[in-house]
């Protein structure tokens, strides 16, 4: 494992469906900087995307837009890869369409009120805003993901850390739900959406991220090189 650099778990999907607002003690905890608003949650708001070239792997670090002094959170999340494409696909078939899991950081540039309001998918698609690693874990291994815990630190001190049964749209619901506007294919990762606990990271920091029966991987956070378009 000392001798290479293990990449995203898919670093050519497709797609890459993302659950927002998806347990109940994180709605309203960025306050003024959320977008989801009104107690509303992911069955109320559906899903967003992001761009699959924002997916990096256990090998990479973080990379923070060069010179920024914008707000940057790390959300901790599974990755959902679905193994089986399709269409309108019943909740209760829908993990048949799973071919494994992993560990996913979602990772955001906050919106400033009044100041800056990006899409959303801007703010979480700059390159190496969607880690995911260290490795696929199949669905026939694992077994149900209720009793999992997830969890996330920075610099050794743990800021997240939840039970993945408590989601508010489990992962046959999001198959649903996604697999009802579009469809699935595989190779496709589903972020599953972020617990309480979100906070910033600045450059130097290292972020570590767990799941039980899925692994840990422990990034570095950089400056990115300068962009045409500072951010």
């Amino acid at each position: 494992m000392s001798e290479i650099a293990l990449r995203a778990v898919n670093p050519a999907a497709s797609h890459i469906w993302a659950i927002p607002a998806n347990y109940a003690a994180h709605l309203g905890e960025i306050g003024n900087r959320s977008i989801t608003t009104g107690g509303r949650t992911a069955r109320d708001v559906g899903f967003f995307l992001k761009a699959p070239s924002s997916l990096s792997g256990a090998g990479d670090a973080i990379e923070l837009p060069h010179g920024s002094s914008r707000r940057f959170d790390h959300e901790c999340e599974m990755a959902v890869v679905i193994g089986k494409g399709g269409r309108n696909i019943r909740r209760e078939d829908a993990l048949d369409h799973v071919f494994g899991y992993s560990c996913l950081i979602d990772l955001t540039m906050r919106i400033e009120p009044g100041v800056h309001e990006e899409d959303r998918s801007l703010r979480k698609s700059f390159a190496t805003f969607t880690p995911t690693g260290p490795w696929i874990v199949t669905a026939d291994e694992l077994g149900s993901t209720d009793e999992l815990h997830s969890r996330l630190s920075v610099n050794g001190i743990q800021r997240q850390h939840a039970r993945i049964g408590d989601m508010i749209v489990d992962v046959a619901e999001s198959i649903e739900l996604i697999s009802s506007v579009a469809a699935i294919q595989p190779g496709d990762i589903i972020a599953s959406g972020t617990p309480k606990g979100v906070g910033p990271m600045a450059v130097g920091d290292r972020v570590e991220i767990g799941i039980d029966g899925i692994g840990s991987m422990s990034l570095a956070v950089r400056a990115a090189l300068p962009a045409p378009r500072p951010f």
